[in-house]
């Protein structure tokens, strides 16, 4: 906890003593597993699989001689050296043939414990903190790890304050960044286009993902205006969960809004250059929404449909019990902390589960149902009225095939 501690302190530190835009990255499996040996006896790690230094950040620093960036790579084997520190091919990535050679390795005391070294990786915009550690959070705690949850808070509190972009992403995949996103929701609700939880807006999955795609590319822009002279500029990222916050703001106001409308005047403000770039980020949600949804979540709908009409006809024939939907295979695809209410919502005789899960539903998967429905004939209903418009079908095998015509 102490390494953590100077390592968030130091960053702060060297932040607020200069005003240049400043970007904190914290990678959750950083290790250059897949790097190989090429006929010259070079370490390479192609661009695709770059965790230490995801190619949307190495785009970042080539564009922006001014920006300055501070990496945590966290990974309880990550290599020693780091690669990104020795590797002469990233030069070739970053159009700039002396950056491997500037670097500067440091062991600093720490600020609470001058008898023990922080080690630390130096390049003129760039400083870079290994933490060989297990991480962990509130909401995903284990054993054996260490619990940054309130170094997280206090790096939103700090990059708030400070016209500061922070990214966090874990390569195992999107679940747990996207429960810490929530799980900080009301703290960083009104700040989602410079604190940043997943590349490609937290639809990623997996370690191995090509990190080169287009839906994997941060677009940004670089905000210029400025309340005072040596205020920092900052870096905003476009954030499709910030966008649909923004627009319900605006729509509460504004009946006559659309959401195509507001969708072209959001992007516009990124540029029409980066069309492709966010286009692809929809369309990776949605498929992936889609897949989830119709074979994951529409079938445990019928079984819990199932259980609630039991519980009103006291006829139990075609219910499964507890265990077996504990085992289910489709609730086991869902993020553990909606199965677990689930789980819990099945518990009990509860004659209103089923609107209750629905509920639950609409909360969850807000932002791709709210798109849906701003892009269907249902523009004026809530999530979870689509919901019940989808399994409002007496035939429960006809929900899926309402499901497609809406999607379109």
């Amino acid at each position: 906890m102490e390494l953590f501690e100077n390592i968030t302190r130091d960053i702060y530190n060297k932040i607020t003593s200069h005003n240049h835009p400043s970007l904190i990255y914290l990678g959750v499996g950083t290790f250059a597993g897949i790097a190989f040996i090429d006929n010259n006896g070079r370490r390479i790690l192609e661009n695709k699989d770059y965790h230490q230094f995801p190619p949307t950040l190495q785009q970042i620093y080539k564009d922006n001689k001014n920006i300055h960036m501070y990496f945590i790579l966290i990974d309880p084997i990550q290599e020693d050296p780091i690669l990104m520190s020795t590797d002469t091919k990233l030069n070739h990535n970053l159009n700039d043939e002396s950056f491997t050679s500037r670097w500067i390795r440091h062991f600093e005391p720490f600020y609470t414990n001058p008898n023990v070294s922080l080690e630390v990786y130096e390049n003129d915009r760039i400083r870079v903190y290994p933490f060989r550690h297990y991480v962990c959070t509130d909401i995903n705690k284990m054993d054996n790890s260490i619990n940054i949850t309130r170094y997280l808070d206090s790096l939103h509190k700090f990059c708030i304050r400070n016209n500061t972009t922070m990214v966090y992403h874990d390569f195992s995949g999107p679940d747990t960044y996207n429960s810490i996103a929530k799980h900080f929701k009301n703290d960083i609700k009104d700040h989602l286009d410079h604190i940043i939880y997943g590349f490609g807006n937290g639809n990623i999955s997996g370690c191995y993902y090509d990190f080169t795609s287009k839906e994997a590319q941060l677009v940004y822009n670089i905000d210029t205006q400025k309340q005072k002279d040596d205020m920092r500029q900052i870096i905003r990222v476009f954030n499709i969960n910030n966008m649909i916050t923004d627009y319900n703001k605006k729509k509460s106001k504004n009946n006559m809004l659309t959401f195509n409308d507001y969708m072209m005047f959001y992007i516009n403000k990124f540029g029409l250059n980066n069309l492709e770039n966010i286009t692809s980020q929809f369309e990776n949600m949605m498929k992936k929404f889609n897949y989830n949804f119709k074979n994951h979540v529409i079938f445990l709908l019928r079984i819990i449909k199932n259980y609630n009409n039991a519980i009103t006809t006291n006829d139990y024939t075609d219910v499964k019990s507890y265990e077996d939907l504990k085992y289910n295979y489709c609730l086991m695809q869902l993020h553990d902390d909606i199965k677990q209410r689930i789980l819990e919502l099945y518990s009990t005789n509860n004659r209103n589960i089923f609107n209750d899960v629905l509920d639950l539903l609409a909360s969850y998967y807000h932002t791709e149902l709210s798109i849906l429905i701003n892009n269907s004939n249902n523009e004026y209903c809530s999530p979870y009225e689509l919901l019940v418009f989808i399994t409002s079908d007496e035939n429960k095998y006809n929900w899926g095939n309402v499901f497609d015509q809406i999607m379109g």
